[in-house]
């Protein structure tokens, strides 16, 4: 069972969740669960964390809750194999709360677990996703505090292109936007950004931040009026939604860059191509839920580009017989509900 676990991971950091499925299916079809074999009952947890975690990539979220349900600790002092099954279940229930705007839940889970291991390597990738949930929250105070010390010594240490560094480093420049830290954002988002292109390969986390990175930077970019470099950065992250496996057509974030887009396009009179960009958008964005993989972009990013495409004054000239607001409208109703 380990090694079908090892190969399932695999196959999920490659892009490829649905092989990673059919390996986990395979192996779980051809054995007996001993839930007394205490070695074999948390290698059988591993399996159904990885089939949570393809779930999750196809946001099939009621689908991980169930897998993870399953697996439950049989013993009163649980062994050490035991909880770090625990601990990972945990990770899981959070982020699974947290794609599906759950917040405060989220909060909850990953406190929780990131208390019970305070010096594991693992960590990182928890403090990430609680960093990002305190960024949803509107307490980005909380993020420095959780992460500016990690980060401070990951890079005394030289580790700045470690998948440690890059997952702190992103909720740390989501919040210092929140702060209106403009300077000190565009800083660690160059970074990240030089640190992504020089890379030779990226998994499936690493294509969606190098996306999110190049969102960041465009943000940072409009709220200074700068209006060409943000359109400009927008432009390159549709170029790597195209060149990544994770976006595939119609993902609903190349749909919210095309949002993005439309509102720039405004601010620099090229209405006709605001509007084409709008029109993308909406088609998507009409049918989806909000996402929440990224910070902002299924709420409080999301609401303040409604706010402002319905306040523009396009020229008439311009104007589709289509009524285009219908995306932001619908998405503020969620927002607000």
């Amino acid at each position: 069972m380990a090694i079908a676990d090892r190969k399932s991971v695999s196959l999920r950091f490659k892009g490829d969740h649905n092989q990673s499925d059919v390996i986990i299916q395979d192996i779980l079809g051809s054995i007996a669960i001993d839930s007394k074999d205490i070695r074999s009952y948390c290698a059988y947890g591993r399996l159904l964390l990885s089939r949570a975690e393809n779930a999750i990539l196809r946001k099939e979220f009621s689908k991980a809750e169930s897998y993870v349900a399953t697996w439950e600790v049989k013993n009163s002092e649980p062994s050490g194999p035991e909880l770090q099954v625990v601990r990972l279940k945990n990770t899981v229930l959070g982020r699974v709360f947290r794609y599906e705007g759950d917040f405060p839940h989220a909060r909850h889970c990953l406190e929780k677990c990131l208390q019970t291991i305070p010096g594991d390597a693992s960590r990182y990738h928890i403090m990430h996703h609680l960093g990002d949930v305190y960024c949803e929250l509107g307490v980005p105070g909380e993020v420095e505090k959780l992460v500016l010390d990690e980060i401070n010594q990951l890079r005394a240490r030289g580790k700045q292109h470690s998948k440690a560094f890059r997952r702190l480093a992103l909720p740390l420049a989501e919040a210092y936007i929140l702060q209106m830290r403009l300077q000190a954002t565009e800083a660690v988002l160059r970074e990240l950004l030089d640190i992504f292109e020089g890379m030779a390969g990226h998994d499936v986390s690493d294509q969606l931040n190098h996306v999110r990175s190049m969102i960041g930077l465009a943000r940072v970019s409009w709220q200074q009026a700068r209006w060409s470099e943000a359109r400009q950065t927008l432009e390159s992250a549709l170029g790597l939604t195209g060149k990544y496996r994770t976006f595939s057509k119609g993902n609903y974030y190349i749909e919210v860059i095309y949002l993005f887009l439309s509102v720039v396009n405004f601010e620099l009179h090229k209405y006709l191509e605001g509007q084409s960009t709008l029109a993308s958008a909406q088609d998507i964005l009409c049918k989806e839920m909000p996402r929440h993989f990224m910070p902002g972009m299924g709420s409080y990013f999301l609401q303040n580009l409604s706010r402002t495409e319905r306040s523009l004054q396009w020229p008439r000239s311009s104007i589709n017989e289509t009524p285009l607001s219908t995306a932001f409208n619908r998405a503020q109703m969620i927002l607000e509900a």
